[in-house]
């Protein structure tokens, strides 16, 4: 009844849709925090757009039975989703630069929020080799650490975030629980 493959497709287009889902959230909570967005912000946040609707397309070629073990789609996956999340830093880093967060953080803060936010691009970025070197499927089980990876990042940034708040008096120093 259901040509070959369609269960991989299947799982290809609802890992795409989770996927897209999370930068929409993602993009809203940072669009939140700022104050207004000025030409240069809006064009850094159409490119971010741009690469979020291009991974359907890419999810497609990880998931097709025919070139699920192929190591470019794999790299192009890689590339994509990293290319997406790093413009999404990049338009929120111009967004502060040019003054537009509707809280500015400490410097400290700042540099806390943007080496977390780097480990997921990092992470994709070093499955590539592993894709051509090792195969397709082991470069995906590398995208699976982040599963520890990113609650363990998280934990530490929140923490640097919180000192660095409190030594710049913006949050106590206790916290009452």
């Amino acid at each position: 009844m259901f040509e070959e493959g369609f269960g991989s497709q299947l799982l290809g287009f609802l890992i795409s849709f989770v996927v897209i889902v999370v930068f929409w959230r993602n993009n809203v909570e940072l669009v939140r925090r700022l104050s207004s967005m000025d030409s240069t912000v809006v064009t850094a946040n159409i490119v971010t757009a741009g690469l979020i609707v291009f991974i359907p397309f890419t999810t497609q070629g990880i998931s097709d039975p025919a070139t699920t073990d192929l190591p470019l789609p794999t790299a192009l996956y890689a590339v994509n989703i990293s290319a997406a999340i790093i413009s999404q830093i990049v338009m929120f880093e111009l967004a502060r630069r040019r003054g537009l967060i509707a809280e500015p953080e400490p410097p400290a803060a700042n540099r806390a929020g943007l080496a977390a936010a780097l480990v997921t691009p990092v992470v994709f970025l070093a499955s590539i080799p592993v894709a051509y070197l090792v195969s397709a499927d082991v470069a995906k089980y590398c995208w699976l650490s982040l599963i520890v990876i990113g609650p363990l990042v998280g934990r530490v940034t929140d923490e640097r975030i919180r000192t660095a708040r409190v030594e710049a008096g913006l949050e106590p120093a206790a916290r009452n629980e």
